[in-house]
């Protein structure tokens, strides 16, 4: 080839979430000598929903990277419980009129596929794997990827059924774990599944920000005294704030000098107003903080003294891989392929996920005994440092972004050697 691969990131929205910074990340590590990558991202946005969600779009273009907005209404494609309750008829030209929802998002992907000239299509999660399979195949590009975290995202009306005839067309799926790649291979039964684990790489958080600015910023206690145990997470129920706030309770029932940080961007205004009745409830309300804050991560890091996930869903969460890179102590849950990431007692403090008494006890121990949270935080770096660099990652898809694109040809290399042995 006598120009770069030409990639192209599919997204169905762009706003601050894990996937979102894994490929922020990859954006930021790229070999731009041998890659060109540019993003579409499928429904359109507005300043309501960046504010609600996080915004996303300019980091990307902060980093040259060219961010296509296809400008499609925010709505999915998949029948709603509701819906499978309407009359007969309305059922029906609801169906007919997501239908052309689909053609359309797929006819209209597949002309800026063929204007940006791809070679690789690399979607994300199921909506945009979705369209990009389709589209990829009207364009004509030489290979389509897709990056998901498990089963959730495809386990809906019809989406269920669409999964496998999807993932027979696929070259690869991508994911950060071997425990949700298992799932997902699993689930799918797809005994051809090209499946490739890349472990996300980040680069580690910074700020400009002191610790004390840091905590006046976010209005916790400036005492040097005041450990500062935080969760870094979208706020949504599976990421287990509840069971973090009722060992908040029994933390500070037996801990006076101790805050607890809770960010993330809300999914549901309703959650955190449920979240914070809850804290006044257990009495801890003036010891809990919830922020949703666009700027720099590494602000909210230099806040945080011990690092919480209390996650009773995940894959491989970006947020304990920068506390990794910043040798912070952690306590997490011993969930999806989190235990791939921390190795309890060596490396961090993995406890039961729903188990706030176990998480409360761990967070006691490493509040009690700093020598050993020091030395976790340390070996926690050194995890980092071997495995979850940014450019680790970054260099493994390219290698697999090279191998999709140059497939057919090496293929018919082999086609062509096995016939000149037979003739």
């Amino acid at each position: 080839m006598d120009r770069r691969l030409r990639i192209v990131s599919v997204f169905q929205d762009l706003y601050i979430g894990g996937d979102e910074n894994r490929a922020l990340a990859f954006a930021k590590a790229l070999d731009r000598r041998r890659f060109e990558l540019s993003l579409v991202v499928i429904r359109q946005s507005d300043g309501r929903n960046e504010e609600q969600f996080g915004p996303m779009r300019q980091r990307f273009q902060d980093e040259g990277i060219e961010v296509i907005d296809l400008g499609e209404a925010p709505g999915d494609i998949g029948i709603t419980a509701d819906e499978g309750r309407t009359h007969p008829s309305q059922a029906q030209s609801s169906v007919l009129e997501k239908g052309r929802t689909l053609a359309r998002r797929v006819r209209r992907l597949a002309q800026v596929l063929r204007q940006q000239r791809a070679d690789v299509v690399d979607a994300h999660l199921s909506d945009a794997t979705l369209y990009s399979t389709l589209a990829g195949g009207m364009a004509g590009v030489k290979g389509v990827v897709t990056t998901d975290y498990g089963v959730r995202s495809w386990d809906r009306r019809y989406f269920r059924t669409l999964a496998p005839l999807v993932f027979r067309k696929i070259d690869a799926l991508i994911c950060d774990s071997r425990a949700k790649s298992e799932e997902m291979r699993t689930w799918l039964a797809i005994p051809r599944l090209r499946c490739e684990v890349i472990p996300n790489g980040i680069f580690p958080p910074s700020t400009t920000l002191t610790r004390e600015s840091a905590r006046r910023l976010f209005g916790l206690p400036e005492d040097p005294r005041v450990r500062v145990i935080g969760q870094i997470s979208r706020l949504i129920p599976f990421k287990g704030h509840r069971m973090l706030l009722a060992a908040a309770r029994e933390v500070l029932n037996q801990e006076r000098d101790v805050a607890f940080l809770i960010c993330g961007y809300r999914r549901d205004p309703a959650y955190q107003l449920e979240l914070e009745r809850e804290a006044t409830s257990l009495g801890i309300a003036n010891r809990v903080k919830f922020v949703s804050y666009p700027g720099p991560i590494g602000d909210v890091w230099a806040a945080i003294d011990i690092h919480v996930h209390a996650s009773q869903i995940e894959s491989s969460p970006i947020a304990i891989a920068e506390g990794m890179a910043l040798a912070r102590p952690a306590v997490v849950t011993g969930v999806g392929g989190i235990p791939e990431l921390v190795e309890h007692e060596r490396s961090g403090l993995v406890v039961p996920a729903g188990a706030p008494q176990a998480l409360a006890n761990a967070l006691l121990v490493l509040l009690r005994y700093p020598e050993t949270a020091r030395r976790l935080g340390a070996a926690a770096h050194e995890r980092y440092r071997n495995q979850h660099r940014p450019e680790c990652m970054a260099r493994a898809l390219e290698d697999l972004f090279m191998s999709v694109a140059f497939k057919h040809r090496d293929s018919n290399k082999t086609l062509s050697k096995e016939k000149s042995m037979t003739g």
